[in-house]
């Protein structure tokens, strides 16, 4: 049954029809579900976290798989509205990719959440679970930005006619998602911790008096 699920997966979905479709989502969806509890189980077990972290591991991956699928499934749609494929190359585009980071940086949420409450309490919980979810969401707005064509070469002319090769600095999506994720989680989850303390108290004081 696993190799039938890893055959399934490994499958050109760029080049499925509805019904194959139908089984690769089936079968992603199930992988992603196993990668989830395996990690979610492993984690605690070894960090000796609460039962609280598989319930919410599990369920932040199974939203990210919904998601994941829709996105595979409506392959057309996501193509044609945001470029998810790139014409030059098999596979998916830099936009692509942003598209996916989505699903896994809800994943990432629901696994920060649960951590973060164990460890420093409910404003942790959110401030880092929301910084989670900023990176991805934000580039999402901004995806036109990290289009390929923006990080091949470009062909220009000088005032003689002559053609000139430019190489600009590419938008590899994938590192600027890292790097906004490692500034994200620290910088970004700290202010929304302290903002929310900081508002919380105040509300507090101000009914007191």
């Amino acid at each position: 049954m696993f190799e039938k699920l890893i055959k399934n997966i490994s499958k050109d979905w760029s080049v499925l029809d509805k019904n194959e479709m139908k089984s690769y989502v089936v079968s992603g969806f199930i992988f992603l579900e196993l990668i989830g509890l395996s990690m979610a189980l492993v984690l605690f077990l070894i960090v000796n976290l609460p039962v609280s972290f598989v319930i919410y591991a599990v369920a932040g991956f199974t939203l990210a798989a919904v998601l994941g699928s829709l996105i595979i499934y409506n392959r057309d749609w996501f193509d044609e509205k945001y470029g998810l494929f790139y014409e030059e190359y098999k596979g998916i585009s830099y936009q692509g990719l942003i598209l996916f980071f989505i699903p896994a940086s809800i994943a990432f949420a629901f696994i920060i959440y649960p951590t973060a409450l164990y460890q420093g309490g409910i404003y942790s919980a959110i401030g880092f679970s929301l910084a989670a979810l900023y990176p991805a969401f934000f580039m999402f707005l901004r995806i036109n930005v990290y289009k390929n064509e923006n990080s091949r070469e470009l062909l220009t002319e000088d005032e003689n006619g002559n053609i000139i090769t430019e190489h600009v600095i590419g938008y590899h999506p994938a590192i600027y998602y890292i790097f906004a994720s490692l500034i994200s989680c620290h910088i970004v989850g700290f202010s929304l911790m302290k903002v929310m303390e900081g508002i919380v108290e105040n509300n507090i004081d101000a009914y007191l008096i």
